[in-house]
């Protein structure tokens, strides 16, 4: 029985050696492959963060041109109301007017917010990827306007948070109807 085994053993263990040793170099083929790859992106990192860049700079380009469009359709359509309101022939008229151009307000900025939030974020992740400075590889005038555009969100938060409080529990509808009591009386007041 001794002689079986240790036959049995001498077949054994070379097929044990060369599994291991095949194992082995496997996982040695594995690592090097991943070095490789490793390395390999290393040289693209540079190339790729560019490609990410670009493509977010034309999404910022898109953000500003939207929030510049968004002013321009407002100050127009501001100026339309105030006319409307200015020619309004009835007192009822006129209140219609103002709460309508109230509501266009709050309108314009709500949007001009989400506009002024997506363009911060954007200009954060082009400064991750392409440092404080990366308007200076594109266009050195795109820094001014978005500072431009970030000294003037103040004012539109303010006067959306205005226009929320005024909302809340009907006060706008309560606002109006006070004035429209406040007209009719200075109304008949002149018919006298």
């Amino acid at each position: 029985g001794k002689c079986r085994r240790s036959g049995s053993m001498a077949l054994f263990l070379p097929s044990l050696v060369t599994l291991l040793v095949a194992t082995a170099q496997g996982a040695l083929l594995r690592r090097a492959s991943v070095v490789n790859e490793d390395r390999a992106l290393d040289r693209n990192e540079t190339s790729s963060s560019a490609f990410l860049a670009g493509h977010l700079k034309g999404i910022l380009d898109d953000y500003v041109g939207y929030y510049e469009e968004e002013n321009t359709s407002w100050t127009e359509s501001k100026k339309s109301m105030e006319t409307v309101i200015e020619l309004a022939s009835t007192n009822e008229s006129k209140l219609s007017s103002i709460t309508e151009k109230q509501r266009m307000q709050g309108d314009h900025d709500k949007l001009v917010k989400e506009y002024v939030d997506m363009l911060r974020s954007l200009d954060g992740s082009l400064q991750a990827i392409s440092g404080a400075n990366w308007t200076d590889a594109y266009d050195k005038e795109l820094r001014a306007k978005l500072d431009a555009i970030e000294a003037e969100v103040p004012v539109a938060n303010v006067l959306l948070a205005k226009a929320s409080v005024l909302l809340k529990g009907g006060a706008l509808a309560d606002l109006a109807a006070r004035r429209l009591r406040e007209l009719r009386e200075s109304f008949k007041k002149t018919m006298i």
